[in-house]
Order: C-alpha cells, then structure tokens, then sequence
C-alpha cells in the first residue's frame, strides 16, 4: 500500500541472445530507466483514485520473443474515517473525557487512533483499540470551561495518510464538552405559606 509519495518500480530482465526493450505500462507519466536492469518511480495524479492498481513489466528480446509480468498493489492516499461510536456528552464533572470512535479504512488498514485538546497543538494521546474493533482515547478535562476535543487515526500506508493532514471531517472529527464541577445553589425564602426555595 503507497500513501502520496512516489511508487518505487523496478524488475530484472535477462535473454541469451540478448533483449531489444524492456518497458512499463499501466502507470500513466511514470519515469523508468534501464535494459535489464529497469528501474524508476511512479507519481500517481491527483485524479488517480484509491483501489488497486497493476503495472506490467514486458520485456522482449532480438527475435520478438516477449515476456510480460503484472505486479498489483493498491494505492491509498486517504486517512481513516471516522465516527463517535458512542455520542460524546456535552458536560461532565470528571477528571478526565473518554472519546470512542469506529474507525474505516479500506485501503491499508488503521495502525492507530490519536486524540488532543484544542489549545495543546503538541498534545497526542493514543487510543486503545477495544474488542468490538471501536478505540478509545482518555484526554484531561480542563476545570469549569469548555473544551473541544479532537480524534483523529492513522493508516498503514507508506507514507501513512494521518487526519491531520486532511483536518476536516471525517477523517478529523471534533467536539466541544464543558467539565462543571459546580452544584446548584439553592436559597431559602419566606413567605405567607412558610416557606419557599429557589435555585
């Protein structure tokens, strides 16, 4: 699996009697080199879209005798997408906020799921990834004001697609809690029927 960087090719082509061409196809604009020995690398275009892909290798030699050999792999260049699995509460009262997400990614698989708080932009606290294949992330909860949390994943592809890198939903996904710690205040008043309270 390949993220955006360029896709490395290469085969070895060898004949006793010696080869007249050795070329790739099935990779638009790719840039090759060499007899026996090809090498170079493809830059997929932007309009190239993830899924499989397959290059093929011919090699032919002085009598029209030719070889050709496919090589599939799969191109992802999209971060995992995301979801709340259980819908985040907009106020709590403890130390700490658990966010659990369902992650997709149908090109190289998820590899991690990470979570910060807004304001902490070097903040990253990974994920543990639960039985049911849902992951959750436990953050700080900042006293008495609101906070927005984000969670994002990354994929096994190399390079790795990461939702920082596409910060908007669903490959980042965000929400805002506020930790109240205050109780309700509540104050006595006297009336003709002897009493009353408000809070």
């Amino acid at each position: 699996f390949y993220g955006a960087a360029a896709v490395p090719v290469a085969a070895d082509a060898t004949d006793a009697n010696g080869l007249v061409s050795h070329a790739l196809t099935g990779l638009p604009g790719a840039a090759t080199s060499g007899l026996q020995h090809l090498v170079g690398s493809w830059s997929p275009a932007a309009n190239n879209g993830d899924g499989p892909v397959t290059a093929t290798f011919k090699a032919c030699d002085v009598v029209g005798n030719c070889t050709s050999k496919p090589a599939a792999f799969a191109l992802d260049r999209t971060p995992p997408v995301l979801s709340f699995a259980v819908t985040p509460p907009p106020y709590t009262n403890a130390n700490t906020v658990t966010l659990t997400v369902s992650p997709a990614d149908v090109g190289a698989g998820v590899t991690g799921i990470f979570g910060r708080r807004s304001g902490a932009l070097t903040e990253t606290v990974s994920a543990t990834r639960n039985g049911n294949g849902t992951w959750s992330v436990t953050l700080p909860a900042v006293v008495d004001t609101s906070t927005t949390y984000f969670v994002w994943g990354v994929d096994a592809a190399l390079p790795a697609n990461s939702g920082l890198t596409v910060p908007v939903a669903p490959y980042l996904i965000k929400t805002d809690i506020r930790r109240d710690t205050v109780a309700p205040t509540v104050e006595l008043l006297a009336d003709s029927a002897g009493g009353s309270y408000r809070s």
